[in-house]
């Protein structure tokens, strides 16, 4: 069984998910053009869904 730091609710519940990470690395290429690229976005792998969000936390994923 696996213990997660937040409840899943507060953590993915709202977020966009993506079933691929190519499909979330597109989806984040057209946040950085709309954003004019003044912001830097990262993917993760959720433990509560399985599938892809976007973050501006750094993690291993970043999206040129």
């Amino acid at each position: 069984m696996k213990i997660y730091k937040y409840p899943e609710y507060s953590s993915c519940r709202w977020k966009k998910k993506y079933k691929t990470i190519n499909q979330a690395n597109d989806a984040g290429k057209l946040q950085l053009f709309n954003n004019k690229f003044a912001i830097e976005l990262y993917i993760y792998e959720c433990e509560y869904c399985m599938q892809y969000h976007l973050t501006q936390q750094k993690t291993e994923h970043k999206i040129f």
